[in-house]
């Protein structure tokens, strides 16, 4: 409760930048004109405007903030005139209370196009980095409610369970950015630990049965959230991804700003929808760019640079192209130059045409099927059982063209390493077969 006097010189509005609380009551002369909010209200990001009517000469001011576990002034109440109010509380409720709402919004819309150019990437472990920055943009959006105005949340426990999953929200949005970030430019992701620290942060949350017990975890956890938030921005400098690194610096900013806010009460307005803000349109702008590379790169494929045209497989050039990751299958046919010598190349031409299709019928669109040359192929593919898919391959490709070829596996790590590894398989498997042929 807050109490003072003041004499009358003309200003007739007072105004309160920011209150910490559920409920703020104004009493003028031991009369109550103003209230608003309820005990699962929340204010504190509101600006209030308070017209003062029948003022005396000399006069009282009572203020009485109530909170479930936060109470305060940001700065003190002044008093001013209705014309410089109304300007005072147009900004500030466009650049503080409204502009959560167009950050909301801006976070949603982030979370749908980072999640449309991820359906469109071949990438595997692109597509997991574009669709985990939108599930952090889409827990983003939530969190951001938090900052919202509302008057009232329903009844004591749906506010406490609404407090609980804006927590749970938040920290779980940290890790799909650590693990975007990570994915995104080194393409896996090494911070596994932060998902442990997470899950015990999520079970201390859920467990907190009282409003007490909750704030104590959460003023922990949020200690953590920092450093982590701290952690990422190193990770995005660390990893050299360009496109955020203004966006992180800014972060930087607030999470200054928010260690600040946990020891100093009088905390003015904080930064963090700009934050969020600025993070989205950056990473857009860097996804937007991808995707357009990534459409110039789908069109540079289809060009006969790349594609083998006999067969519409791809050819050698395609592999300087190729990322680690997933598996290398190489391929070569049995006994095709026998069936070249006796029927001639154009028939040979045929049987690697049908070939081709049997194969590409056969693989997703996430696969390679590159012909290395004459009767050599490759498969890579991030399929976690590739010796069933050549094998179901080499199944359809006996009955439909009465054709039979040797394989070896290996993980695709760099070509000619691959290629050796694959190779030395595939030569075992021909004289297993060979040794069965003569027995």
């Amino acid at each position: 409760m807050l109490k003072g006097k003041f004499n009358n010189v003309g200003y007739d509005t007072l105004v309160f930048s920011r209150v910490s609380g559920n409920i703020i009551k104004v009493y003028l002369n031991n009369e109550l004109i103003y209230k608003f909010g309820s005990e699962t209200a929340n204010i504190w990001n509101k600006t209030f405007k308070i017209e003062l009517e029948k003022l005396k000469d000399e006069n009282y001011l009572t203020i009485e903030i109530f909170g479930i576990y936060d109470v305060g002034l940001s700065s003190k109440p002044f008093l001013t005139t209705k014309e410089n109010a109304r300007k005072y509380v147009f900004y500030k409720e466009f650049f503080k209370e409204k502009f959560i709402y167009i950050s909301i919004g801006i976070s949603i819309i982030s979370a749908i196009v980072s999640w449309i150019f991820g359906t469109a990437i071949r990438d595997i472990q692109l597509r997991y980095s574009y669709i985990s920055f939108g599930i952090f943009f889409m827990l983003t959006a939530f969190f951001l409610l938090h900052f919202g105005v509302r008057e009232t949340t329903f009844s004591l426990n749906l506010y406490f369970a609404f407090l609980k999953l804006l927590s749970l929200a938040s920290y779980s949005s940290l890790v799909f950015c650590i693990y975007a970030v990570e994915t995104y430019k080194n393409n896996k992701f090494t911070s596994r630990w932060i998902v442990i620290v997470f899950i015990t942060f999520l079970i201390l949350v859920s467990i907190s049965f009282d409003f007490t017990i909750y704030v104590k975890v959460t003023q922990i956890t949020n200690v953590f959230m920092i450093f982590a938030l701290v952690y990422t921005v190193i990770r995005v400098f660390a990893l050299k991804v360009e496109y955020l690194y203004f966006s992180s610096v800014f972060s930087a900013i607030v999470v200054i700003e928010s260690i600040v806010s946990l020891f100093v009460p009088n905390t003015k307005e904080l930064l963090t929808s700009y934050a969020f803000t600025v993070s989205a349109i950056s990473v857009i702008v860097m996804l937007s760019k991808d995707f357009e590379k990534l459409v110039l790169e789908h069109r540079f494929l289809s060009n006969e640079i790349l594609k083998d045209p006999l067969t519409n497989a791809f050819n050698r050039n395609i592999i300087d192209r190729l990322k680690p990751g997933g598996y290398f299958i190489l391929i070569d046919l049995n006994d095709f130059k026998l069936l070249n010598d006796k029927y001639g190349h154009g028939y040979g031409d045929k049987i690697l045409k049908s070939f081709s299709e049997i194969v590409e019928g056969n693989l997703s669109t996430n696969d390679y099927f590159i012909r290395l040359g004459g009767d050599e192929f490759a498969i890579v593919t991030h399929l976690e059982d590739p010796k069933g898919l050549i094998e179901n391959i080499r199944k359809k490709v006996k009955e439909k063209i009465n054709l039979d070829f040797s394989y070896g596996i290996s993980r695709y790590v760099q070509f000619e390493k691959t290629y050796k590894k694959a190779d030395e398989k595939l030569y075992k498997m021909k004289q297993q077969k060979a040794l069965k042929y003569k027995k």
